[in-house]
């Protein structure tokens, strides 16, 4: 669908006629919502956000590995996170719908600023306390507890942050710009998920990987405060229309409303619906390291190739998407889209040739990315602007525990599996398992939820 405002005139009158879908293409603008200026500012701190959340993802695992040498401590990362979005996201929804959502992004943001910085001198001059060696195992760097208690912290900050976060969209662009606007920032979640870590390896290997005596770690923290600090001041400038201004007391009535709100919507009670179980069932990436391993028995190197293949199929597809008109048949498109993806990881579990595997991955992230912006799109245009902040926290709780979960779930059957049949066949079959039961979520939803299917254009909810 055309944006009303859209400033290019129409072409002019020709011989030869055309089909309306001809006209949509020829008038169809792939950088529409990014020539908004407030939603291009949105855009650019949200790059340098994103690149430097990747940049930090990969840092802190690195960081606290070379300090311990400790698997248990890198369960720890996951889980000093993860607690604190979980118990805190939905009361942050509420708080997205209460204020102004573009201050409660910013301060947010200025918190993760102070605690990257206070991580950033912790990596390099923690060690050097009186009583740094006080204590026995892994705990005796004091960076190590310093900075878990930090990552706690910054889960709690991205609780309040992302639904708040998230709720800006809609408030940048019109309505019509809205699934184009989505397709644009998921291209650059996929292009900083790989660009992020290349980074911040390259920081620590050009300044040594010894945390005792090398300044890439703290180099890295301090980058992300520094890019932070960028999306800071590009939010200042950013003009909001309609800015929230609803003031509901904080009941427990107000917090729930989101989830009554999912329930009762059956299309984005049955998009999440979808997208849970699927990433839930379909996390074959958590096991690239064993499959790298035991069945294609490569390096690092082809490793890294593996881990690349998602992002470099969802970038394609999302520029493929923004040069193309609104879709017409959404809720058709998302069903065969969590379908090809189960498709695909069957396709991956089954292969024991190294390109196939990549090609695989390649499709998961192509299918995923469509997913990806039918589900935000619906979720975003059927919710009212005051329900939004609480929703979204919905959708967060959603994406996050089924993240976590899809990981927990992928190395449990997996093990399991391969107890009974072995480490190859048993890898194998656990993957195949988690595809083929992505496409019977698929089965599931279309018999629960029929009317998804029925979904035609990306539109708001009348």
């Amino acid at each position: 669908m055309d944006s009303p405002n859209d400033p290019s005139p129409p072409p002019p009158p020709s011989a030869t006629a055309q089909s309306p879908g001809d006209i949509e293409l020829s008038l169809h603008d792939p950088y529409a919502a990014l020539r908004i200026p407030d939603y291009l500012r949105y855009f650019v701190g949200n790059a340098c956000s994103l690149l430097g959340t990747q940049m930090v993802s990969y840092t802190v695992g690195f960081d606290l590995y070379e300090r311990t040498h400790s698997t248990r401590v890198l369960g720890l990362v996951g889980l000093a996170q993860i607690i604190p979005i979980v118990l805190l996201t939905l009361p942050a929804g509420h708080i997205a719908d209460r204020f102004n959502r573009k201050h409660v992004v910013q301060i947010a943001t200025f918190i993760q600023i102070v605690l990257f910085i206070t991580a950033g001198f912790s990596a390099r001059f923690a060690s050097m306390l009186p009583f740094a060696h006080a204590a026995s195992g892994w705990s005796k760097d004091p960076h190590v507890p310093i900075l878990l208690a930090l990552l706690v912290c910054n889960g709690g900050c991205r609780a309040v942050n992302q639904p708040a976060k998230a709720s800006l969209l809609p408030m940048l662009v019109p309505s019509q710009l809205l699934s184009n606007a989505i397709t644009w920032n998921s291209s650059l979640f996929e292009l900083t998920n790989v660009a992020g870590p290349t980074i911040a390896g390259f920081i620590i290997a050009f300044m040594g990987e010894d945390p005792a005596r090398s300044w890439g770690y703290s180099t890295v923290y301090w980058t992300y405060a520094i890019l932070q600090i960028i999306q800071f001041i590009n939010l200042q400038r950013v003009r909001l229309v309609n800015p929230a201004a609803r003031r509901d007391p904080p009941t427990l009535k107000s917090i729930l409303a989101g989830v009554r709100f999912v329930m009762a919507d059956k299309i984005v009670l049955s998009v999440i619906t979808l997208d849970l179980f699927a990433v839930l069932l379909g996390g074959a990436t958590a096991l690239l390291p064993a499959v790298a391993d035991k069945i294609l028995h490569i390096g690092a190197f082809r490793l890294g190739i593996l881990r690349a293949a998602p992002s470099l199929g969802a970038i394609t597809t999302a520029l493929l998407v923004a040069h193309r008109p609104p879709m017409q048949h959404a809720g058709r498109n998302l069903l065969w889209a969590v379908t090809g993806f189960g498709t695909a990881i069957v396709v991956f579990g089954l292969s024991h040739n190294f390109w196939l595997s990549v090609a695989a991955l390649i499709a998961t992230g192509a299918f995923d990315n469509i997913s990806v912006i039918v589900r935000a799109s619906l979720v975003q245009l059927r919710t009212p602007d005051s329900m939004r902040g609480r929703v979204n926290a919905v959708n967060s709780v959603f994406i996050a525990t089924s993240n976590e979960l899809g990981a927990f779930e992928s190395g449990y059957t997996a093990s399991l599996a391969q107890d009974l049949w072995g480490p190859v066949a048993g890898l194998s079959i656990a993957i195949v398992f988690g595809g083929v039961g992505t496409i019977l979520v698929v089965l599931g939803v279309l018999a629960l939820w029929p009317q998804i299917g029925a979904v035609k254009k990306l539109e708001a909810r009348e």
